[in-house]
């Protein structure tokens, strides 16, 4: 009689055919091309400095400066009039202490740099290991998955889950040696501290899902991914304890989420996002992605159905890709791809797809289906009974899809490439042609006026002229901001009674609001965003765009009849007030104009007019009250 022992052993070694231990001098290079690719991605940053353009919106601003003051300051003070330490317990622990070390601008690229590299160690690592498949097609899709535009400053969020399925593979291998699970736990360990908590949640549940699986398959307990999930999770927790006691205990904070109301989308967009996106807004073209798994499929169905009447399509969609060659439109010269390897899937010769190619499509279908039908019903608000739902992002399922989708791309590849060599051929040139766009849209930013450069958005030099105005030092008054990202004048050691962040309390929402009534009442969209959203609270001006600082269409010369209560902001804390215009009414209002700071190159770097609030702002600092006693308590 067979010992069950050594038929569960076999069950994983089954589920696991074509794991291999990448211990071989071809994959060791392939590593080592990964990583010098990943580094060539940084060449901006080499080349530039800070010159180079760099991502503002949610990424730079505000996490950077937060990072940053956290670091140096080791107080919270510095943000919305002094927040408590527990609204920043979900940040990447490991982010915040690079900046103990390094400026600003170099932890950031460090991070940069760290956050390429670990997600292709960690798709590179995933793809060969489950898949039966050659080292370089995978070091391509690796390195180009590596390149994607992901938000550094959220550590390994969502570049990183391919990292966690790595570990996870190696942690159920029967085969793999003591020294190298140990290594994974150690990986799952540390991951915590190197993510948003805001996606540890998701990421436990699908590991959780997945141990669940092997054990039901295998019928053995899979002790080392279980162990690895222990420490995952209670590393987690140990984290974020303040937040949840701050959240949930006897005196629970009520946050400004408490007023949260998603802005809904239209399924045509949800689908748009779910297909071409890695986080909730940034999209990334994948034309070559979708050709790749469009072409495995076509040949996929020819070779189960029978080859098809080839010659009248071919010429019909050749017909089509000259036509839409000559289209201008971007999007319909991406269509010229897909049309293309439609022609080229039908000409080739074919054979059954492997079980793997099968199980990434079906897979990816189902994930993209669920994160879509997730996020209708969220903004929908139907989730709103599940716990927290009124505040908990339940769509946030769609940080899962790069992965998945990339997955998909690589098995697509791999059956391509085992169809003949032309259909090899094919098969690299995808892949080459995926990491070229990516490489292109990198340094065709660099080319984009409107983008900022690292020193236009730091300004170093300009706030350092503040002083000559106010000779107060900066700790010892706060600001509020007009025209431009308050994470500006944190980064140069201001602190501000606005800001962004995603966690604060709800009355310094209100107290804000009164500011700024006046100048919503001028602009319902510029409304309906601070007060269904409010992560952003700013010193608004309704000439300012939602979602950003800048003005709007042609800026005019000045802020005209600018509509904010100085009384409420001086008793938020607020000593001056800095503008990126002139405000023409500022007498009537309440405000001392003290000087103007010329940019030092216009255009392109801030002026700034500074003011004083009028209403006692001396006695306020001999009375030496801290900010997180006023109203952030």
């Amino acid at each position: 009689m067979s010992n069950p022992s050594d038929n569960s052993a076999s069950r994983i070694e089954t589920a696991s055919a074509g794991l291999r231990s990448g211990n071989t001098r071809r994959t060791k290079l392939c590593v080592l091309g990964g990583l010098l690719l990943a580094a060539l991605y940084m060449s901006p940053y080499a080349v530039l400095g800070k010159e180079a353009k760099v991502r503002i919106h949610d990424n730079v601003e505000p996490n950077l400066a937060i990072h940053y003051r956290l670091a140096k300051d080791g107080s919270s003070d510095f943000i919305l009039g002094g927040l408590p330490e527990s609204a920043f317990t979900a940040l990447p622990i490991l982010l915040v202490e690079v900046h103990r070390f390094l400026d600003a601008f170099e932890g950031y690229v460090l991070v940069e740099a760290a956050v390429r590299c670990l997600a292709f160690i960690g798709l590179f690592g995933f793809l060969v290991r489950a898949f039966k498949c050659e080292e370089e097609l995978a070091c391509l899709v690796a390195a180009g998955f590596s390149w994607l535009p992901w938000f550094p400053i959220f550590g390994l969020a969502a570049s990183g889950i391919p990292l966690l399925a790595f570990a996870a593979i190696v942690l159920i291998q029967p085969s793999r040696g003591r020294l190298q699970r140990v290594l994974m736990l150690v990986v799952m360990a540390l991951f915590p501290l190197c993510s948003s908590v805001t996606w540890t949640p998701f990421m436990f549940a699908v590991m959780a899902a997945f141990a669940l699986g092997v054990w039901l398959y295998s019928r053995r307990f899979p002790a080392w991914l279980a162990s690895g999930l222990g420490l995952f999770a209670g590393v987690s927790a140990v984290v974020n304890w303040p937040l949840v006691e701050a959240s949930f205990g006897s005196e629970a904070i009520e946050w400004h989420r408490a007023e949260y109301l998603p802005a809904p989308l239209d399924i045509a967009s949800i689908l748009k996002q779910s297909a071409f996106s890695q986080y909730h807004a940034e999209a990334s073209p994948r034309p070559f992605v979708w050709a790749a798994v469009l072409m495995a499929s076509i040949m996929a169905v020819n070779a189960t159905l029978g080859t098809l009447k080839r010659l009248p399509l071919i010429a019909a969609l050749l017909f089509v890709a000259l036509a839409l060659f000559l289209a201008p439109d971007l999007v319909r010269r991406h269509s010229l791809v897909y049309v293309l390897c439609i022609v080229a899937a039908i000409s080739l010769r074919t054979r059954q797809p492997p079980r793997s190619w099968l199980i990434s499509l079906g897979s990816t279908g189902a994930t993209i289906g669920f994160v879509a039908t997730v996020w209708i019903a969220y903004d929908a608000q139907l989730l709103n009974w599940l716990p927290a739902g009124e505040n908990f992002q339940y769509r946030r399922w769609y940080i899962f899809l790069p992965f998945v989708l990339y997955a998909m791309f690589f098995a697509s590849l791999s059956y391509l490439a085992s169809t003949g060599k032309s259909a090899r051929l094919i098969a690299f040139g995808l892949a080459f042609c995926q990491m070229g766009m990516l490489f292109a849209e990198r340094w065709e930013t660099q080319s984009d006026d409107w983008i900022m450069t690292y020193s236009q958005y730091e300004s170093r030099v300009t706030f350092d002229r503040v002083d000559e105005l106010i000779v107060i030092p900066r700790e010892d008054y706060q600001i509020a901001c007009i025209g431009f990202y308050p994470s500006v004048a944190h980064l140069n050691g201001f602190n501000t009674v606005g800001g962004y962040w995603a966690l604060y309390p709800l009355k310094w929402k209100h107290q804000m609001r009164s500011v700024i009534a006046g100048e919503l009442e001028k602009s319902p969209a510029l409304r309906e965003y601070f007060d269904n959203w409010g992560n952003r609270c700013y010193v608004w001006a309704s000439s300012c765009r939602p979602h950003d600082v800048r003005l709007a269409g042609d800026p005019p010369a000045t802020f005209q009849d600018l509509a904010i209560d100085t009384n409420a902001l001086s008793e938020m804390g607020a000593d001056y007030v800095l503008s990126s215009l002139k405000i023409d009414n500022s007498a009537e209002i309440g405000l001392e104009y003290l000087g103007t700071i010329p940019s030092a190159d216009p255009g392109k770097v801030l002026s700034l007019w500074v003011y004083e609030i009028d209403s006692g702002a001396a006695s306020r600092r001999d009375l030496k009250t801290t900010p997180k006693l006023r109203g952030n308590e």
